[in-house]
């Protein structure tokens, strides 16, 4: 089961591409970060290999002040809509904290691919307890995700 999810999708990101960010808030529980699942979109064709940067970023009163983790992951989308699951060794000092997960990806060469995330046209904020980030400016709605 997963410490933390936000499963409203709604729509997607924008084309991920080189330099771009997508991030979401989350509040983890207490124990420290062990995963991330996300759910990715692409064009095909398939199989079709993309790049993920997962910064695990701690904050203090709302700033992002401290970096605790960098992963980087091949991945290979199979078909259009796909669930992704990043296993993390333990993210040390996470465990009941607010983090930023912040998603780059699509290095030069790779193919475009997007992230689902839920943006509200009813004005319900479906979780309140994070926040989603475009290139780091923050955005009504928030990401597709679990966190374990």
């Amino acid at each position: 089961m997963p410490a933390v999810s936000q499963y409203i999708r709604t729509g997607t990101t924008p084309v991920m591409g080189p330099g771009t960010s997508v991030a979401q808030s989350v509040r983890l529980g207490d124990t420290d970060l062990t995963g991330l699942a996300v759910l990715v979109g692409s064009p095909g064709p398939w199989p079709q290999e993309i790049s993920l940067q997962l910064d695990v970023v701690g904050t203090t009163a709302g700033r992002a002040d401290r970096m605790l983790a960098r992963i980087n992951r091949q991945v290979t989308l199979t078909r259009q809509v796909q669930k992704v699951s990043l296993v993390l060794p333990a993210v040390a000092g996470s465990a009941d904290q607010t983090v930023i997960l912040d998603l780059t990806g699509n290095a030069a060469g790779d193919s475009p691919f997007t992230l689902f995330w839920n943006q509200s046209d009813d004005g319900v904020d479906y979780y309140p307890e994070g926040q989603a980030f475009w290139n780091r400016e923050p955005v009504g709605g928030d990401l597709f995700f679990a966190v374990y």
